[in-house]
């Protein structure tokens, strides 16, 4: 008696006693007068039919006691001012007031009437509840006095009411009895419905106090109990997570350490890179000025090739600072691309043609068809600088093949270039760092050529504010360098 389910069990019980007894106990006492407010009502009602049609049409007012006599068992007696009868449909009646006057009605009432209880309703109509003495029946009374000066009485017998309280009655007790055992049978099982989840509610509970956070409510109710449920899992969730927050707490410092150390390494290297570049032409540069301040060529010819070493080394450091600025724009967002529909093929034979000199000198053949027009939506400059990184590159690592070939392949709403150059393959360990800063795949020959190890890194910060692909893959006689651009509207 102590669980839930026993206290929901009793409460449900004594709920569906107290309905049925409470149903009897207004039959009893409020059903008498309800049922004397209609009928009351109901044949007020009556008399207003009758004294209306009394005055209009006697053959009609007939034909309408005729009919609430037969449908509303009503008993109507009318009379004159002198109490005379005019119209009854109580025999009984008739025998009363006949006999010359010796015996007549005293409106409303009979002779062999007591009169139980009385009200005056209005002016015109009186009503009474009487109790005939020679039948032993009670009666509802209306009395009306209707504008000719005749007195219209209805009466309905009140015996029906009280054999309809006791048959009502009876019926309820029947009723109540098998509410009762109904109620009883359903008090049980929606006790255990009700009290099976907040069970397994108070179960998950004792479970998450021991730490234990495995078992979850199976929330498939949308009532207090499931948003109890919902909670629950709610709270266990969010303290499992604390829990394994403050397990973690200390391999995320961790974590956090080595992320600080590898961005302070990141930038140290990145400093010695600029560094390292920088270093060999302003080593160059004083070296071959201090020749000149003292004056130590023996000839002009010496003279005329230090200063073109100090030019050459002077535009090499021009070039590496430009794109470390171009880089680092790019990189940090604060270069805003100016998109315009251009023609890829038109670009690319301009940046080809760049390049004639270089390629004539090295006798290097380039092989590009130009196939029609492709419009697409780029920044033209810097997806210039990605053509230019990509041939460059192409002409510094070329073989003695001496073969480039640029194609274009066209997707469905991309266009991907694709710059081949036969040679020698790139190592697979060394192609996902040939994007990072100042990386040389071969550094003595990326001196040979003048190669500061940013062009690659270029391309990567360009792709990227594009949002488009590119890479790099080997082949059996070279290498492919490759890169997305987006198809103009």
């Amino acid at each position: 008696m102590k669980s839930i389910k026993g206290k929901l069990f009793i409460q449900i019980t004594l709920m569906v006693l107290s309905f049925v007894l409470l149903f009897s106990v207004v039959n009893t006492v409020f059903y008498r007068n309800y049922y004397m407010y209609k009928k009351e009502k109901s044949l007020i009602e009556i008399s207003g039919s009758i004294s209306k049609a009394y005055d209009n049409d006697y053959h009609e007012v007939n034909e309408i006691m005729e009919y609430y006599e037969n449908k509303k068992n009503t008993f109507i007696v009318i009379t004159d001012s002198s109490g005379n009868l005019k119209y009854s449909t109580l025999e009984r009646i008739r025998e009363d007031i006949k006999g010359g006057g010796k015996t007549r009605l005293i409106p409303p009432l009979l002779s062999s009437d007591k009169v139980i209880d009385s009200k005056i309703i209005d002016e015109s109509r009186e009503r009474y509840v009487v109790r005939d003495k020679n039948m032993q029946v009670d009666f509802l009374v209306i009395n009306e006095k209707m504008n000719n000066g005749d007195e219209l009485s209805i009466r309905v017998p009140l015996e029906a009411f009280k054999e309809s309280v006791i048959i009502t009655n009876q019926f309820a007790l029947a009723v109540g009895i098998v509410i009762i055992i109904i109620g009883v049978i359903w008090a049980y099982y929606l006790s255990k419905r009700f009290t099976k989840p907040i069970l397994v509610l108070n179960d998950i509970a004792k479970k998450m106090s021991q730490l234990n956070f495995e078992e979850t409510v199976d929330v498939n109710q949308e009532d207090e109990i499931g948003q109890l449920g919902n909670n629950i899992n709610k709270l266990s969730y969010k303290l499992e997570m604390t829990i394994n927050e403050l397990n973690n707490k200390n391999r995320m410092l961790i974590d956090e350490i080595k992320i600080k150390q590898e961005i302070d390494e990141t930038r140290k290297e990145f400093i010695y890179a600029v560094s390292h570049e920088l270093k060999t032409p302003i080593a160059l540069i004083r070296g071959y000025a201090d020749a000149l301040k003292l004056d130590i060529m023996e000839n002009p010819q010496d003279k005329d090739f230090y200063c073109e070493v100090i030019v050459d080394e002077s535009c090499r450091m021009d070039s590496i600072v430009k794109e470390l600025m171009s880089l680092l724009e790019m990189e940090s967002g604060q270069y805003k691309l100016e998109k315009s529909s251009i023609d890829i093929y038109t670009l690319i034979d301009y940046d080809i043609a760049k390049f004639s000199n270089i390629l004539k000198e090295k006798n290097i053949n380039v092989d590009f068809e130009n196939k029609g027009n492709i419009e697409v939506l780029v920044d033209p400059m810097k997806i210039e600088q990605v053509i230019v990184n990509y041939l460059n590159n192409a002409i510094n690592h070329v073989d003695n093949n001496k073969k480039i070939k640029i194609s274009i392949e066209e997707k469905e709403d991309k266009v991907r270039v694709f710059v081949y150059n036969s040679g020698k393959n790139i190592e697979e360990d060394k192609i996902k760092r040939i994007w990072e800063h100042f990386y040389k795949v071969d550094k003595a020959r990326a001196r040979e050529y003048g190669g500061s190890g940013l062009g690659l890194s270029i391309v990567k910060a360009v792709q990227n504010l594009h949002g488009n692909d590119f890479g790099v893959f080997n082949v059996p006689d070279g290498v492919v360098f490759w890169f997305d651009v987006e198809k103009s509207e």
